[in-house]
């Protein structure tokens, strides 16, 4: 069985895809008609922007499944979450403050990489902004881990997973039918590197298109 990654290394991880990221020029040139096809293992494939009906059946999904969670036990709004893990010693609202005084030193670090022509300063500069993005994203991990079961969250993912099974089409004989029936056979699916590349697909045209 593979060992548990620490939340340092995932952080790295993490923060290595971020900087792998396409240019986000090139991925608005690759949406056409708010849709984006790519290739992958020789299959044809696209997501696209969801239709007004499907936006209506991702809402009704939406419904269901907070009326689910809200009736199951193992499951607590976020505010209750952080108060409750406050009474034991674990200041959420605190994680929160310190990702943010990390984000804005990092964007003061990137200003003045852009202003400053030294190359030996822009690479010092670079250094420390990469070392803390990978310790706000460890934070970002930390405070994900302890609310993974909180409403809002686990319905966030739901709505994101969804809405990729509703939008992710494979190309057959020159015709577009759908990856995934639904939720659960996405869930199911080991195909982790297609399901990864349709979401951030489907990021940039919600970016560009803001749907």
């Amino acid at each position: 069985m593979e060992e548990k990654k620490s939340k340092e290394q995932l952080a790295k991880e993490f923060t290595d895809k971020l900087n792998q990221l396409k240019d986000l020029d090139e991925v608005e040139r690759m949406i056409k008609d708010n849709k984006i096809e790519f290739e992958l293992d020789g299959k044809i494939y696209r997501v696209r922007k969801p239709s007004f009906k499907e936006k209506n059946q991702l809402e009704r999904l939406r419904s269901l499944k907070k009326q689910e969670l809200v009736l199951d036990d193992a499951y607590k709004f976020r505010r209750q979450w952080i108060d409750l893990y406050k009474t034991k010693g674990i200041d959420i609202e605190k994680l929160d403050k310190e990702i943010t005084e990390l984000s804005l030193k990092i964007e003061d670090l990137k200003l003045q990489i852009g202003g400053t022509d030294s190359i030996e300063a822009k690479k010092r500069f670079s250094k420390e902004v990469e070392q803390l993005r990978t310790k706000t994203n460890s934070l970002i991990i930390e405070k994900s881990d302890y609310l993974e079961y909180s409403i809002e969250d686990v319905l966030t993912d739901f709505s994101n997973v969804s809405l990729i099974a509703l939008v992710l089409e494979k190309k057959e004989e020159n015709k577009w039918t759908e990856v995934f029936k639904d939720y659960d056979e996405l869930m199911n699916s080991n195909n982790d590197k297609l399901i990864a590349l349709a979401t951030n697909y489907l990021r940039a045209i919600i970016f560009y298109s803001a749907i």
